[in-house]
């Protein structure tokens, strides 16, 4: 499995950046595949780190993660690592392509669109 795309939407300012969503690849000629949504990534003392997805339980008002890691598996922590790496380029790169657009435009960068393959009303 390989990362394909990984689509961000920057939130204004604060300590967190933006969500990102990620689109795998279940093969090196897959166009899509597997996306998973809600990964935040987030300005630390440290500097930029990604969060997983998770999800608030209302009766306990605590959040849950919906995306896990097994933290004994060395394979799985370097693909997660691979993850967030990629999360982060996508965010630097994305104001970088905006700002290159208004220098030659004069107009910022419209976003991209979503795939088609992202409607899960069927689910």
């Amino acid at each position: 499995m390989e990362v394909k795309k990984v689509f961000v939407r920057k939130l204004g300012t604060g300590k967190m950046l933006a969500f990102a969503d990620v689109v795998f690849g279940l093969t090196s000629k897959s166009k899509g595949g597997i996306t998973i949504k809600g990964f935040r990534l987030f300005d630390g003392d440290k500097g930029l780190w990604v969060s997983p997805p998770s999800q608030k339980n209302e009766k306990d008002n605590q959040w849950y993660p919906t995306f896990v890691v097994d933290k004994e598996d060395e394979e799985a922590q370097t693909f997660m690592k691979h993850i967030q790496d990629e999360i982060i380029s996508a965010y630097k790169n994305e104001g970088k392509r905006k700002s290159e657009s208004a220098k030659t435009t004069g107009k910022p960068a419209k976003a991209a669109s979503k795939p088609d393959f992202e409607d899960d009303s069927d689910w």
